[in-house]
C-alpha cells in the first residue's frame, strides 16, 4: 500500500495557518515549551535559580505580547515526595525566593519541573517545562497539567 503524502508547500501552508490563528497568548505559551529538556537532579538553590529565569523569560515574552505578567502569569514548582507517589507544588514568587527556598528545603522531594498557567480568556493555558526526562516525572506532570490544579490562586 502507498501512502500519498501532502506536498511540502500544502503542509507549510497548513503549519503557517494554524501558526496565524493562534493568540498571543497561544504563542507566549508555545515559545515557553518548546527546547530540548535537560535532564537532572537539581539542588534547591539550583531550582530556585531556574524558576527565576524562566519567570523572567515569561516576564519578557509577555511584555512583547503586550500582555500582564503580573496578572496573567503563575508559576510553580512541582517536586515529587522520595517514594514517587505524590507530586506537590510551591508557588514561585518574584522576590519571595528566600521564602520560597527555606519551605522547599524543609521538604524531602524530588524536584521535577516547573508548572505554568498563562490566562486565557477566562481560562488557563497550562504547560510545564520537565527537570527530568523519565516516564514516570513526564506522567505526573501530565497528570498534573490535565487535572488542571497547578497551584493558580
Amino acid at each position: 500500500m502507498v501512502k500519498h503524502e501532502a506536498p511540502a508547500a500544502d503542509l507549510k501552508s497548513r503549519q503557517q495557518t494554524a501558526a496565524d490563528n493562534m493568540s498571543d497568548s497561544e504563542r507566549v505559551h508555545r515559545q515557553l515549551t518548546s527546547g530540548p529538556t535537560k535532564s537532572e537532579l537539581r539542588t534547591v538553590p539550583e531550582v530556585i535559580g531556574t524558576a527565576s529565569a524562566f519567570n523572567r523569560q515569561a516576564k519578557e515574552a509577555m511584555k512583547l505580547k503586550h500582555l500582564d505578567h503580573a496578572k496573567d502569569f503563575v508559576l510553580t514548582i512541582g517536586y515529587l515526595t522520595p517514594d514517587l507517589g505524590i507530586l506537590y507544588t510551591k508557588k514561585f514568587v518574584e522576590g519571595h525566593e528566600a521564602e520560597l527556598q527555606k519551605a522547599l528545603a524543609s521538604e524531602c522531594a524530588i524536584f521535577c519541573g516547573l508548572i505554568f498557567g498563562i490566562r486565557e480568556g477566562k481560562g488557563w493555558l497550562l504547560g510545564a517545562r520537565p527537570f527530568l526526562n523519565t516516564p514516570l516525572v513526564l506522567s505526573a506532570l501530565k497528570g498534573r497539567l490535565e487535572s488542571e490544579v497547578i497551584g493558580i490562586d
